[in-house]
C-alpha cells in the first residue's frame, strides 16, 4: 500500500498540466522531500518507522508548484 488511488491521478493531472519532461524531476523530488520530512521529524525526537505516513499527494502538488515557479529554466539557476 504504498501510494493511494488519489495519487496516480494527481500525477497524470500535472503530466497534463506541466508535460511529460518534468515528471520525473517531480517524483523524485517529492520523494526527496519526504524524506527530508521523514528525518527532520526523526531529529525532533518523533518515532519514525516503515509505516509512518506521509501524504505523498501533497508533497507532490508541492513540487509541482515549485516547477510552476521556477519553471525550465531551473539548469540556469545552478550557472
Amino acid at each position: 500500500e504504498g501510494m493511494g488511488g488519489g495519487d496516480p491521478k494527481l500525477i497524470a493531472g500535472i503530466g497534463a498540466l506541466l508535460g511529460g519532461l518534468p515528471l520525473p524531476f517531480i517524483l523524485t523530488g517529492a520523494a526527496l522531500l519526504g524524506l527530508a520530512l521523514a528525518a527532520v521529524d526523526g531529529w525532533r525526537g518523533q518515532a519514525v518507522t516503515a509505516t509512518t505516513a506521509l501524504p505523498f499527494g501533497a508533497l507532490l502538488a508541492g513540487m509541482a508548484l515549485i516547477w510552476l515557479v521556477i519553471g525550465p529554466g531551473w539548469w540556469e539557476l545552478l550557472r
